[in-house]
């Protein structure tokens, strides 16, 4: 439209069954609806119309809604923040009186069909904030008709403390998943844990250098992964039981592999449990951008699983792009 927003698409598909997206915006050039539409004008015909003035003269059709949003004001049957509940934790969720009743500029509610070969129905979701303007709940209501939730609960400094989320789509049966994250003085995680239906399924522990690099992620008390970095920031290596890689900057390996001090990765090791080392060589041209890769098994070439000559257009958007399976086509 004259404001420069999309007001009309299609894909293949639409556009085999004569049909057009027709987006509807408000005044503040906030998307509000979208709708299918039975249409079978030509894309410079519509632009045409809109151009004249007249393409709002679509929107008094009907055609088959596909998504509602609104902004600021709470819709009329707007349910109730979820301040608690004993199925997940014993503490309030959200603390008392932080709940912003009218949060302008943020988005309220949505309505979102299902689609499919016959109606599914629609999922409706209401969005919370608190008086900073932070989400902090997120309630849905799936085409079971049963209600779902997101709560998010803030520390002093903005750091997530604890998500709560329940899940229901059948009568009779929900699940409780409760996370809770703990940071150091620097706003860093350390610790992140969950409970499934208030039984601990899970926990993760982070720790840092002296540079604030994260340096290791112990998985519960079975599994523990490294991290190692060059002297410039860069990521280096990932090392753990289960599976560890290497990324080569200036440094390679295999020739003809060159030395690179941009940053881009010149080659990639990586190993799975007890399997075979994997190696990938890159190359790139003058504008950093990838020129060739190769594939190395064990230290031999291995023709399989690799990319060929990507070549890009004046824009740097990709074009032609050849990659080989198992059996290298």
């Amino acid at each position: 439209d004259k404001a420069d927003h999309i007001v009309m698409s299609q894909d293949g598909n639409n556009r085999n069954e004569g049909k057009w997206k027709l987006l509807k915006y408000e005044i503040h050039g906030r998307l509000t609806e979208e709708r299918l539409i039975g249409e079978i004008r030509s894309q410079s015909q519509l632009q045409a119309l809109f151009d004249s003035g007249n393409g709002y003269s679509l929107y008094a059709g009907t055609g088959q809604l596909l998504a509602i949003y609104m902004y600021d004001d709470y819709p009329a049957g707007t349910p109730a923040l979820i301040e608690t509940d004993p199925n997940i934790t014993a503490e309030r969720m959200i603390p008392a009186n932080v709940l912003n009743g009218s949060p302008k500029s943020l988005k309220v509610y949505e309505k979102i069909a299902i689609l499919g070969e016959s109606s599914a129905g629609f999922i409706e979701r209401w969005f919370y904030y608190d008086k900073k303007s932070r989400l902090i709940q997120t309630r849905e209501k799936n085409p079971e008709g049963y209600d779902t939730y997101i709560t998010l609960k803030y520390d002093f400094n903005g750091n997530v403390t604890d998500i709560y989320e329940k899940q229901q789509v059948k009568s009779g049966t929900a699940d409780y998943l409760h996370t809770a994250n703990t940071y150091d003085h620097r706003f860093r995680l350390l610790w992140s844990s969950t409970k499934l239906n208030r039984t601990a399924v899970g926990s993760v522990e982070y720790t840092y250098n002296e540079t604030g690099q994260l340096i290791r992620r112990k998985y519960g008390n079975n599994y523990t992964e490294d991290l190692a970095y060059t002297l410039q920031g860069w990521l280096k290596s990932q090392t753990g039981s289960q599976f560890s890689m290497n990324l080569h900057y200036y440094d390679p390996v295999r020739e003809p592999s060159n030395k690179l001090y941009s940053g881009n990765i010149s080659e990639w090791e990586w190993k799975q449990g007890t399997s075979p080392l994997h190696t990938y060589a890159f190359s790139y041209d003058r504008l950093r951008s990838l020129s060739d890769s190769r594939s190395y098994r064990n230290g031999h070439a291995n023709q399989t699983y690799w990319e060929r000559g990507p070549l890009y257009d004046l824009n740097g958007n990709l074009q032609p792009l050849h990659r080989n399976n198992v059996i290298g086509m």
